[in-house]
């Protein structure tokens, strides 16, 4: 149960297959910044200014319905593929009005 906070973060932080977004930058409109970036020296936090920092933020927040729009968009676009994928193993039978069909029955 301890371990549940730093699961979640993990979960909220990653790039999902469908969007190539993380769950974070979704909701929030900008990417977030993992507890072991503050302990390690890298560039990322290197170069960060504060001043610059705070104008891409606003120009993030202004974005972060378009970029709402494209996730959506390539989850359609996901399901799509995913629903072809599918239906190339399915057989389509088409049945006509006197058709004779077996069905199942099932005890319950």
């Amino acid at each position: 149960m301890a371990e549940l906070p730093s699961v979640l973060w993990s979960y909220r932080t990653t790039p999902r297959s469908s969007t190539q977004e993380t769950p974070f930058s979704l909701t929030y409109g900008f990417e977030a910044v993992v507890p072991t970036e503050f302990i390690t020296p890298n560039p990322r936090m290197a170069a960060y200014a504060a001043e610059i920092n705070e104008e891409e933020r606003r120009v993030d927040l202004d974005l972060a319905e378009e970029k709402r729009d494209m996730a959506a968009a390539k989850i359609a676009l996901y399901k799509n593929i995913l629903t072809g994928y599918y239906n190339v193993r399915i057989k389509h039978l088409r049945f006509s009005p006197g058709d004779l069909v077996l069905r199942k029955n099932s005890v319950s």
